[in-house]
């Protein structure tokens, strides 16, 4: 399914930290500071994006709701502990 037209998910929102700020919506996903990067989120929670500045620093990760939170844990060692903004 194409980023955009997939099924509504728990998910779908503004999540924000400090500097961190993400977005999914039907499994679209962006990441819109610290950097800006774009790209999907599946059934799983597994999260894939490309950076326009070629960062690879947050660009494979898991997203696990934690309580009231979303907690993503990025492949290069980054921990990014998010809530829902709105």
């Amino acid at each position: 399914m194409a980023p955009g037209r997939a099924a509504p998910s728990k998910l779908d929102g503004t999540w924000t930290s400090g500097t961190v700020k993400m977005f999914f919506y039907r499994g679209a996903a962006a990441l819109n500071a610290p950097n800006f990067c774009t790209g999907t989120v599946d059934a799983h929670n597994a999260i894939t994006l490309t950076c326009a500045d070629k960062s690879t620093k947050r660009t494979k990760g898991k997203a696990e709701f934690t309580g009231s939170g979303l907690t993503v844990t990025w492949t290069d060692g980054t921990v990014d502990k998010l809530t829902r903004k709105g």
